[in-house]
């Protein structure tokens, strides 16, 4: 279960971020999304998948300092990754990736519903680090004298989400299903 924290507010003078050029591939399908839903809703309406992607950035961190028994951490011995919803600011704990995972954004892709990054660069690798100090501090116990260092350039991607919406002359459903994991968010049913 991913960890999250709250980052702060954007700053006045930075600039958002573009929109994402890379993304994921869906690991639950278009059929699959509308299967799960359909049995969730138990009726008859026809139910349509748009593929939208969700703004984060990556970002993996390499830790130095000392650990809470005064040793030197290796700096190559531990490595962090969190993303960052680049919309709402929020920072998640998660596994490392792997670059070929993503892949360049066919013009295609691109959706009316994809939200805008509202966060800038450097906004987002603060609230990715003040999430990776908590963590590592306090579930890890390393010492208040470890420094986070972004380890490579931070990856912004699009994460895939399934928007689900009933036909037009049908009872409105709009329900967004996690592309990744299969878990998903009503808004309407």
């Amino acid at each position: 279960m991913p960890s999250n924290a709250a980052s702060g507010g954007q700053a006045a003078e930075s600039v958002p971020l573009p929109a994402p050029e890379a993304v994921r591939r869906p690991l639950v399908s278009s059929a699959d999304a509308i299967k799960r839903m359909s049995s969730r809703l138990r009726d008859d309406r026809t139910l349509n998948a748009e593929l939208v992607h969700h703004p984060m950035l990556g970002v993996e961190f390499r830790m130095s300092g000392n650990s809470r028994r005064r040793r030197p951490i290796e700096p190559r011995a531990l490595l962090a990754h969190a993303v960052v919803d680049l919309v709402g600011g929020r920072a998640y704990v998660t596994e490392p990736w792997n670059r070929q995972d993503f892949f360049p954004r066919p013009d295609s892709a691109a959706s009316d519903r994809d939200p805008q990054p509202r966060l800038a660069r450097d906004t987002a690798i603060d609230a990715a680090r003040e999430l990776m100090l908590g963590v590592l501090f306090r579930r890890r116990r390393l010492g208040s004298d470890l420094d986070l260092h972004v380890n490579g350039e931070p990856l912004l991607f699009g994460k895939p989400n399934w928007w689900i919406t009933a036909g037009a002359d049908e009872k409105p459903v709009e329900v967004l299903v996690d592309a990744m994991t299969g878990k998903h968010f009503v808004f309407r049913a």
